[in-house]
């Protein structure tokens, strides 16, 4: 049977407790059996009610000050006191587990700043003595909220083991792999082995892509044309070891790649702007750029002085035949006659835009729709040839095309 406290006055509360968290009282029999009001009890529970309503739970101090102001001093043995005191046992332990819970968030938090300011310590002889520091002062903490000598260490030493990887990760991301390896070289005993062989993985792949980098910069100093360059950078490699040097090739290569495509799309961009550009403004558009190669150069002017030559019928034909072609030789193609400059500079547009990589499928979809409802609505291949032309000539965007489409068509049906 619960025992409850035993009060002095209805003003105070005046509590004391035997182990286990109970309430003690020791009134005789005779004080025990004393009549209590008949309400006491459903009074208790209106009040418990009323505040689970408002706060969302009972605490031990609603319940004490209730059997303060309620409860005589003969009434221990009633069952509104063990109502009361089953209540205040399920709240002191709810309390108590309220309070281990957040002293663990608490510890929790502290835990993630210590892995955040680890990951940041400079090198590897800062982190070392940072962790000194911190680790054993974190596994005293867990062990005063509770935890068991093993339970304490084993979290300090995961938290350990995560700041060591996030140092080495932060370090990765920024490419220095120097201090990666370093702390990696210094701790790795300390890493679960699945880490350490993924972690030592990583910096390889790091320092593969910095050398790599390193390398070809070395290259472009000198000054090469892309082909020399990547030679001349591929000659610079000292390894030993055959998969990095492998690994540093593959990353050269790489970069002279991706070189050469962001070259096209420059040269691209040019030939645009080329087609599209007036008569009088084309030869000062050749003069300030600085994409196109000497060879490139020189065709280019040559191409720009027969700029006004307007395109015949045949000449249109053979643009829309050739436009999707990546094969098709534009420079002979323009010294037989078969294309218009303007024509040229659009089809070497073409090229050089799938060369970067960017290829319009929109443009294919967008011809071949033109062609099947011409088709339908009984036009020959003459007109479909001029309509086709007249929007592959257009600007090249695809909102700008589709819109000439539809002039066009809202003239054929007019």
């Amino acid at each position: 049977m619960p025992i409850v406290p035993i009060y002095q006055n209805t003003t105070k509360t005046d509590v004391s407790y035997t182990s286990g968290a109970e309430p003690a009282a020791n009134l005789p029999p005779a004080q025990q059996e004393q009549s209590v009001p008949e309400d006491l009890q459903q009074s208790l529970a209106d009040s418990v009610k009323r505040e689970v309503r408002s706060r969302g739970t009972v605490s031990t101090n609603f319940l004490d000050q209730f059997a303060a102001s309620h409860f005589r001093l003969e009434q221990t043995n009633v069952p509104a006191a063990w109502d009361y005191a089953a209540l205040r046992q399920t709240a002191l332990q709810e309390e108590t587990e309220t309070a281990y819970q957040q002293q663990l968030q608490k510890l929790q938090d502290q835990g993630n700043w210590i892995n955040k300011i680890g990951s940041l310590c400079l090198n590897e002889q800062s982190l070392q003595a940072y962790l000194t520091l911190q680790i054993p002062a974190y596994q005293t903490r867990l062990e005063q909220v509770g935890q068991t000598e093993e339970q304490a260490r084993s979290q300090a030493e995961e938290l350990r083991v995560t700041t060591i990887e996030n140092h080495i990760l932060r370090s990765l991301s920024g490419g220095n792999w120097p201090v990666a390896q370093a702390v990696f070289s210094a701790q790795h005993e300390s890493l679960p082995e699945e880490n350490r062989r993924r972690l030592a993985q990583q910096i390889r792949q790091t320092f593969v892509v910095e050398q790599g980098k390193n390398l070809w910069q070395q290259a472009k100093r000198k000054g090469h044309a892309a082909q020399e360059r990547e030679e001349y950078a591929m000659s610079l490699i000292e390894e030993s070891d055959e998969d990095l040097k492998a690994g540093i090739r593959q990353e050269i290569n790489r970069l002279a790649q991706k070189d050469l495509q962001q070259n096209a799309l420059e040269q691209a961009q040019l030939f645009d702007q080329l087609a599209q550009a007036s008569s009088e403004n084309l030869m000062a558009l050749i003069h300030s750029q600085q994409v196109l190669q000497a060879t490139s150069l020189k065709q280019a002017f040559h191409v720009a002085q027969h700029i006004d030559q307007e395109a015949s019928e045949a000449q249109q034909e053979w643009f829309v035949k050739n436009y999707f072609n990546p094969d098709t030789d534009v420079e002979n193609s323009f010294k037989r006659g078969l294309c218009t400059a303007r024509d040229y500079f659009r089809l070497k547009a073409i090229q050089k835009h799938r060369q970067s990589g960017q290829i319009n499928q929109n443009e294919g979809w967008l011809l071949r729709g033109i062609n099947t409802w011409m088709h339908k609505q009984g036009f020959n291949e003459k007109d479909i040839m001029r309509a086709s032309y007249a929007v592959l000539t257009g600007p090249s965007d695809n909102a700008q095309r589709l819109n000439i489409w539809k002039q066009i068509k809202t003239l054929l049906t007019c």
